[in-house]
């Protein structure tokens, strides 16, 4: 999918006896020929992929140019490498209880929506037992597990395609009361 929140590049170079330099660059290329090994193999990791960013990069569509030149400054080969740097996920917002009039329900497998960033998936945590899960499109709903009577505090998290994990979204928080009342007569 090329999206990733923590780039890094390998490959290889064939007849790499051939080459005297190697370059990339988001623009200009410098060289980087001290990270192609004897083989041809070469590693970019995320803090070279900065250095020749010449800083770090900030979220977007990025494209990495490679250059393999020869010793008489000939080029013998350039490529070009496009990637998506995705680092952050909003945490998930406008969380409610469909159907519910007030703050309680007696349904105790109540349904919960809101809106996350489209394709991540949403986990809803009671306290911090997961509750329910699905990935959505944005706005999302989860009909949640079964949920004990009493005070429910209810938050969500998202974690997109690119492996980022937001922060809990604010807590929602609703009673479950499934007992019906009784109705005791104690004089005729």
């Amino acid at each position: 999918d090329g999206i990733t929140n923590a780039p890094s590049l390998s490959g290889s170079i064939s007849n790499p006896s051939q080459v005297a330099s190697l370059k990339a660059g988001f623009g200009g290329l410098v060289d980087i020929s001290d990270s192609l090994k004897s083989d041809g193999s070469f590693s970019l990791d995320k803090e070279k992929l900065e250095q020749i960013n010449n800083g770090s990069q900030t979220d977007g569509d990025r494209t990495l140019t490679l250059q393999a030149e020869d010793a008489s400054g000939n080029v013998l080969n350039t490529t070009n490498f496009s990637f998506t740097l995705d680092t952050q996920v909003a945490a998930p917002t406008n969380l409610i209880v469909s159907g519910l009039d007030g703050s309680v329900t007696n349904d105790n497998t109540p349904t919960i929506t809101g809106e996350a960033e489209a394709g991540s998936k949403v986990e809803l945590f009671n306290g911090g037992e997961l509750v329910g899960e699905t990935t959505v499109n944005s706005p999302w709903e989860i009909t949640t597990v079964v949920l004990a009577d009493g005070v429910q505090s209810i938050t969500a998290k998202a974690t997109d395609v690119a492996g980022n994990v937001s922060t809990a979204s604010l807590t929602l928080e609703f009673t479950v009361d499934t007992v019906a009342p009784q109705l005791n007569i104690t004089s005729p």
